[in-house]
């Protein structure tokens, strides 16, 4: 998932919405940061469940946003 995709899906769900890219000095250390991270390791060795898909969990954030 990159920030382009999360804007895709929040266009196409969301009409109107706007993305404005403001980066700060953070950015080197995005810069970084692996381009995926793979899951199947947690949930294998520990079991972990995750409550949410990406929808759900775009939807479970932005619930309370009044538009």
């Amino acid at each position: 998932m990159t920030p382009g995709d999360l804007e895709n899906f929040l266009l196409q769900k969301y009409k109107g919405f706007e993305v404005n890219y403001n980066p700060d000095f953070r950015q080197s250390i995005a810069e970084n940061w692996p381009g995926s991270i793979n899951c199947e390791t947690i949930v294998n060795e520990i079991g972990v469940k995750f409550q949410y898909n990406f929808e759900e969990s775009i939807a479970e954030l932005l619930k309370d946003i009044s538009r």
